[in-house]
Formats: structure tokens, sequence, C-alpha cells
């Protein structure tokens, strides 16, 4: 190769190895870029028992980001998502998938990011208003069609519905899942059950005050009917020597046969007079807690105390108390739905509560009433989840 030629190549070399050496230099200087990695999970009823709430991977939803409001993402096949190339900051991000509720969360971009799991809820609120809900049975209560929703086998189901409990007592059941015999449901059940035991016990309190405690033992045999709890069938009644039973008078509770299970003198009065699940009583101890117990005189839990009585129930579930005074959630069959974890707690309002884990307890200028105050106040669902 001649000399002439040689310069020129070495020339443009130079040129590029200059170029190269800016390039470097401005993605130095250009802000680093983050990264928002998670999964993407949906809630459905597991079709065998218990029948309760489990979680999915969901292929294939849809993620959006409201700082981002021209771009979308999928989640892959294992309902993973990656959304690369963000700067450090705060993100709206939003996961959406047909048949579930939205799941919306507010993430603070950082050095490091956790890998998120996001759970769309099922859709809870249209279940409550069109498919399953202590109000819809209360009204089909009162239009004189009161309804028991259960699963019944296969080959049952011929006998159960010609059974006379159905005459007998005025009522009728909702049967949309019939039961194979290797233990897996017909058809998909889409109500958790949790939901139908709510439904179902406007039906057995309408029962009991109907019939007393009779109906129970009439019941079809071989089929499951949602929250009935056949071994926990009998009562306790409070009984005084007073003339009248009123609050703050001495009781005692015995059960149906007249055996004592509450003794007089250790509580000092009760809230309730006949207990089917679970019953208030005020202890005898000088802080005068409420304290739930059962109907076999069992305790369970202190009470949150409201309106100078127990806690309403609101939603399905009323506010309870640990040794230490912190808040949870029971159901009105006294099962724990959520510890007491929370500093203070208000009731359940469209599927939610606003809960905090500090605070304090600041007296109104009337002297007579005391407010809750927090600067870290968050809501929750009804499985104790936190929600936007």
């Amino acid at each position: 190769m001649k000399r002439r030629h040689i310069y020129p190549i070495l020339l443009l070399l130079a040129v590029i190895q200059v170029k190269a050496t800016e390039l470097s230099c401005d993605s130095a200087r250009l802000p680093k870029k983050y990264s928002i990695i998670g999964k993407v999970y949906g809630e459905c009823v597991r079709q065998i028992p218990p029948y309760d709430v489990m979680t999915i991977p969901l292929t294939g939803s849809y993620l959006s980001v409201e700082e981002l409001p021209k771009q979308g993402w999928l989640t892959d096949s294992t309902a993973s998502f990656r959304i690369d190339y963000l700067e450090k900051g705060i993100y709206h991000l939003k996961a959406e998938y047909v048949g579930f509720d939205s799941c919306d969360t507010l993430i603070v971009l950082t050095e490091h990011t956790d890998t998120l799991r996001l759970v769309l809820p099922l859709c809870y609120e249209y279940i409550s208003k069109y498919e399953c809900s202590p109000e819809l049975s209360r009204e089909n209560i009162r239009k004189g069609h009161p309804y028991i929703k259960l699963i019944i086998p296969e080959d049952k189901e011929k006998e159960v519905r010609n059974h006379l409990f159905w005459k007998k007592y005025g009522v009728s059941y909702d049967s949309f899942y019939p039961l194979k015999k290797d233990g897996h449901l017909a058809c998909y059940l889409s109500v958790p059950n949790f939901m139908l035991a709510a439904y179902n016990q406007e039906v057995f309190d309408y029962l009991d005050a109907q019939y007393g405690k009779i109906w129970r033992r009439e019941v079809p045999d071989g089929i499951l009917i949602f929250g009935l709890d056949k071994s926990s069938e009998s009562s306790l009644i409070a009984h005084t020597t007073e003339k009248h039973l009123e609050v703050g008078v001495p009781v005692c509770y015995l059960n149906e046969q007249g055996d004592t299970i509450v003794p007089y003198g250790k509580y000092k009065f009760c809230q309730t007079d006949t207990i089917r699940n679970i019953g208030f009583v005020y202890g005898n101890k000088q802080e005068e807690r409420i304290v739930c117990i059962d109907n076999q005189g069992k305790e369970l839990f202190y009470v949150f105390k409201y309106d100078n009585g127990p806690d309403y129930i609101r939603e399905g579930l009323f506010r309870i108390m640990d040794d230490k005074g912190l808040i949870g959630f029971a159901d009105s069959l006294g099962n724990v739905v959520i510890k007491p974890q929370f500093k203070f707690a208000f009731p359940f309002e469209g599927n939610k509560a606003k809960v905090t884990l500090t605070g304090e307890q600041k007296e109104m200028p009337d002297r007579e009433r005391r407010e809750w105050a927090s600067d870290k106040w968050q809501y929750i669902n009804k499985k104790g989840e936190l929600i936007q």
C-alpha cells in the first residue's frame, strides 16, 4: 500500500477513538436507570375442601404506569414482568386482568427495589351485590323464599331434593356445585366459603327464631351446608336470681340440658342472654373489659368497647383486642380473621378498614370524647392486606 493511502486511514481511526471517548464520557454523566420487577397473582376459590381463597399466577396480566401513559406491559408465561429504564422516583403501578378487581400500587423507586408480588382480588363487591351476601339472604327471607347454599354429592341429589326437611321448614336450597366421586366439583364454584357461610347464617338465625334448634337435627345427611357446624348446636342461656334479666344483675349460664357452664360470680354481668355461637360478658376486674365467650363457655378474646358496649358487627366483622390493647377483627362466629396488631382501627366500610400501627389518643375540647391521632394511617382489606 502506498504511503499516501495510510495517512487518511490513521486519521479516521483517531477520529473514531475521540468520538468513542466522548460517548463514554456522556454515558457516565447520564442518570442511572432502574427497573420494577414482579409477579402478578389472582385470587380464586379452591375447588376442593375447604373451598377457601387461594392465589394463582396470572399470565397475560396487563400493567400500566400512570407516569408513563403511552406504555403498557404484559406478564409472561410465568406471570412475571419487568419494567426497565426508569429514573429514581415515585410511580403508580396498576395491574389488571379480566374477571378480577384491579390492583393499584404506589412504588418509591430507590437504589434497590424488592421483587413485587401483586395480587388481584376476586370481585367481592360484585359477588356481594349480585350473588351472595347477608343482605341478599335477608331479602330472600323477607320475600318468603329463604335459600341455603350447599353442596350435594352427585348420587344424592334426588334423595336430598325429595327430603321432607325442605317442605317442613319452608326453605329451599341452591346447589350449583355437585360433588363428584373424585372429590372435585362438577361446576365451578366462584364464591368462597366464608361468603357462603355468612349468607347461610342469616337463614340459620331465621330458622332458630322460628323453630329453635330442632331443625339442625333434621338436616339431610351427606350434604355440606356452608357455615353449619352440627357439632356445636347447643346454646347457653343466661339465668339470674333477680326478678328480671337485665344488664348489671348477677348471672350464670346453663346449657340446654340445665348444666351450669358459667357459674355465678365469674363475670360482673352479661351483654348476651342466649349464646348460640358467641356472647359478650364483662370481666370482674377493675378495668371491666368485655370478654367474648363461645357456646361452651370458652373465652376467645377481648372485644373492643364502642358506645358503652361491644363493637358493632360491620360487613361481617367486629373489632377485638389482645392483652396489650392492640386491635384486630373477628367474624360473627368468633373466628379471628385479622389478629390484633393495630394501635387504632376503624370498622370496615366498603370492604376496607382504616388502621394504623402508631398514634395517640387525644382528648377533645369538650373533655368527654377522645379522638385518634396518627400520621401513618393505612387501609386494609378483609384479609388484613394493605391496599391503596
